[in-house]
């Protein structure tokens, strides 16, 4: 069985933090270093304020500069009102202390703890929500040496912590931080972005969700200002509801669908495993939904277990339960979940890995049960708990006796006894004494903020570290070395492991090294690219040991493309800048040119197309140098799309027709068509809507000759939207029906229903065409019969046909099934 390792466990690393990675917060300076230096004492800081104000990222940017520090390490839990025992469990958990975790009465090990918190000495950062009833205690009996960092909406009365307010941000910066979400370079629209951040109060994160809302939604900074008037007019002005709306709506239904199934769940959150069970999604959709989302902020991902997990703010999860209750689907969600659990124990306990699957959604469990039991169903808490059961004790091994046996309650009916008694705590001892050294702190004024340890890392290091909404696929073609193609040893990963103990048990340097290579490789090549980043972090550790140079330059190369991937941007840039350096003092000019692109690749992970510019033209200058043809299409395409999102659309142009002359020569179709969408979108933005419509017609040619249907799917709709912008409605209108017959052979229920309500949508400019609309409508319904918009064109319909009735006005009439409507429009292409 897999070996785990605690989910609180303390983290040392930036990229270990359980939540999505920190960037530097617009205009809390000083409120950080106020953190910093009060922290630096061993002091208590409760943060407050409203849910979204952005408590959660001044806590993460303070634990982001204590995991940068030697010896200092983060323990950061989120909590959701936990009692004192849960809390006193999770942090024994967090050590390993299975005397605490596994104790009969919890509270009863208060010393245990607090010595164990005294000699480890970490940052314990608790997020979400905490009764001062539950936190008083716990300080003063486990947590008086150590220094404390506490998030929550409400002030936390009494106690020994110190409450500081987290408000909105100032003009200026509400200004900047929606700027920069959106990607504007310029002052030109810096009024509208007032009135916009105006409009949410000046918050962070409705400012954030904001600018991306605008961002995939396709408008312009003042047609954006106007959809949120128009919305405050109808939400009472809640700012936060309106940036939530205008998100939501600026969705496709598949994602719409997606994020409700998660916003169904108890907790808002849960792996991907979990989730796409629940959502009926394969692993592979769920995710690469989830990653677009994320880019939204309407989902936090990060990793647990090396896997991907999400996590809904909880001003996101409100909303979905809201919106959900208005259709009255949230009961049917959550009977489903109740479903998705039991299969997805039944799976769990065959699985060689079954501790970790349970731990990672053991929170998921435990509140699913109490809603189920709440509405008459405990046998669901029996079962997990049977489930647990079955894993070679998992419950006590792993420190999950307190879970056990809470599920236990739960299925006995006798919650409430069990909660009240794990509150109890015993009467507070005279203080232990210190059985581990405490770190010497200077003694500090009662009110006076003391600077921070010279070791602190200086605010200034910490990077924002947001991804940004990508038009084209570009990080797809992240430049990464290649891998050796010597023969591996045996196929298996498993065999392979085995084999590399086998080398380390004999000392073998380079045995070693080639088995770690070969894992890597075959870690790449199934898609589980977080755990090849482990492989070749060995790799470049051996290398380092060794002094071999060119190893660890390639080895840095290797890395840097693979934690874009997987979204650890800042460690990447730090992989870069070592690479580049070494690169130079090598005089190796081809792995030089692949950390420039992949540099430029982060930048634009980052929305930071400017510098990507520089980045990629220092590597296309290499290439041209080297006269290497394929690298410099690849880096001409990529820095067309990088003038694209810095505004240049006219540069970009320039630079896309280069590439697509190179890849003309190279006779790389596919990637001929990818530049031609994005020469396309390049003239849309300059509102050129002949050649744009021109050059993705070209780029559906190529999809069609190299028999890429999602491909061609794409390029109809997108014609569609070109044509309607160039007011050529009835080729926008073939177009679309040419889109559903491909949705139709793909037979793809959801991009049906899609394709369905973009062309009907088009259809009503014209009354006379209301019947067909409706043969259309009704076949969306036997896809989707609770589908929003297919429910709105439906009464849509029934309108117009009752006034052209009114008016004796003639409708048209189509033969035939609304398959036989779209087939017939594809035979003219």
């Amino acid at each position: 069985m897999a070996e785990l390792k605690p989910l609180e466990a303390p983290v040392t690393a930036i990229a270990d933090l359980p939540l999505r990675r920190p960037g530097r917060p617009f205009g809390r300076d000083s409120i950080l270093k106020t953190l910093l230096a009060e922290l630096q004492q061993n002091r208590k800081m409760a943060l407050h304020g409203a849910s979204g104000i952005g408590k959660t990222t001044i806590a993460a940017t303070i634990a982001s500069v204590y995991a940068q520090q030697a010896n200092q390490s983060v323990l950061w839990l989120h909590v959701h009102n936990p009692p004192l025992t849960e809390l006193m469990v999770r942090i024994g958990r967090a050590y390993q202390a299975h005397d605490i975790s596994a104790s009969q009465n919890p509270p009863g090990e208060a010393d245990a703890l607090a010595s164990l918190l005294r000699q480890h000495q970490p940052l314990l950062v608790l997020d979400g929500e905490i009764q001062a009833t539950v936190l008083s205690p716990f300080i003063e009996r486990c947590a008086a040496d150590i220094p404390v960092l506490v998030t929550t909406t409400e002030v936390l009365e009494g106690g020994g912590w110190r409450n500081r307010e987290v408000g909105k941000l100032a003009d200026s910066d509400a200004v900047l931080l929606f700027k920069q979400k959106a990607g504007i370079q310029d002052s030109q629209f810096d009024t509208i972005v007032y009135s916009i951040a105006e409009r949410v109060n000046f918050e962070a994160y409705p400012l954030a969700l904001a600018a991306r809302s605008m961002i995939i939604s396709r408008q312009s900074p003042h047609d954006f200002n106007e959809t949120l008037h128009e919305l405050l007019d109808s939400l009472d002005n809640r700012g936060t509801v309106a940036a939530l709306t205008a998100s939501y709506r600026s969705l496709n239904q598949r994602l719409r669908d997606l994020l409700l199934a998660v916003g169904g769940t108890l907790r808002g959150e849960g792996s991907s495993a979990f989730l796409s069970q629940v959502s009926g999604a394969t692993s592979a959709s769920f995710d690469q939904a989830m990653a677009i989302l994320s880019r939204l902020f309407l989902v936090e991902r990060f990793q647990r277990y090396g896997e991907p997990y999400y996590r809904l703010h909880p001003l996101v999860h409100d909303f979905l339960k809201t919106w959900s209750q208005n259709v009255n689907s949230i009961d049917l969600i959550r009977a489903d979940i109740k479903d998705a659990i039991r299969d997805y124990l039944a799976a769990c306990v065959q699985s060689p890995d079954a501790n970790i699957r349970l731990a990672a959604e053991m929170d998921n469990f435990i509140a699913t049960a109490r809603w189920a039991a709440d509405n008459g169903d405990r046998g669901l808490a029996a079962a997990i708990g049977d489930a647990l059961a079955q894993v070679d004790d998992f419950a006590q091994a792993e420190g999950y006796s307190y879970e056990f046996s809470f599920l236990q309650a739960i299925s006995d009916g006798t919650e409430a006894e069990f909660l009240a008694d794990s509150d109890e705590a015993p009467p507070p001892d005279e203080p232990p004494e210190d059985d581990a050294p405490t770190k010497a702190i200077a003694p500090a004024a009662e009110d006076e903020p003391q600077p921070a340890a010279e070791d602190t890392a200086p605010l200034e290091q910490i990077e924002d570290d947001e991804d940004i909404v990508e038009a084209e696929e570009a990080a797809d073609d992240s430049a990464l070395v290649p891998i050796d193609d010597a023969s591996p040893p045996p196929d298996s990963i498993d065999q392979l492991r085995a084999a590399l103990d086998l080398a380390r048990q004999n000392n073998e340097i380079d045995r070693q090294l080639e088995i770690l290579k070969a894992i890597g490789k075959a870690q790449i090549s199934q898609g589980y690219e977080s755990e090849a980043v482990a492989a070749y972090s060995e790799i470049l550790t051996i290398y380092e040991a060794n002094e071999d140079r060119q190893g660890i330059l390639e080895t840095l190369d290797m890395l840097a493309g693979l934690l874009i991937r997987t979204e650890a941007t800042l460690t990447a840039f730090t992989h870069i800048q070592r690479g580049l350096h070494l690169a130079q003092d090598l005089d190796d000019q081809d792995t030089e040119m692949h950390l420039q692109t992949t540099r430029g690749d982060a930048h634009q992970e980052l929305g930071e197309s400017v510098s990507a510019v520089e980045a990629y033209e220092l590597a296309l200058s290499v290439a041209r140098d080297r006269d290497d043809k394929q690298n410099e299409a690849l880096i001409l395409y990529k820095l067309g799309l990088a003038h694209l999102d810095a505004g240049d659309a006219a540069r970009a142009i320039e630079v896309l027709e280069q590439a697509n002359d190179l890849f003309k020569q190279q006779s790389n179709r596919a990637k001929e068509g990818q530049v031609l969408r994005g020469l396309g979108t390049a003239h849309a933005a300059l509102e050129r809507w002949s050649e744009a419509v021109n050059f993705h017609t070209s780029a559906l040619h190529i999809a069609r000759e190299i028999s890429s249907q999602e491909q061609e799917a794409r390029q109809l709709r997108q014609l569609g939207q070109l044509l309607i912008e160039a007011n050529r409605l009835p080729e926008a209108l073939t177009r679309y029906r040419q889109a559903l017959h491909v949705a139709y052979q793909a037979d793809e229920g959801e991009d049906i229903v899609a394709v369905i309500v973009e062309l009907v949508t088009l259809m009503m400019r014209s009354p006379s065409l209301a019947s067909i609309a409706e043969l259309l409508i009704d076949d969306a319904m036997t896809y989707d019969a609770d589908n929003r918009d297919v429910l709105r064109l439906r009464d849509e319909i029934a309108r117009a046909k009752e006034q052209a009735e009114e008016n004796s006005a003639s409708l048209a009439e189509v033969a035939g099934t609304a398959r036989d409507y779209a087939a017939n429009a594809y035979q003219l292409s």
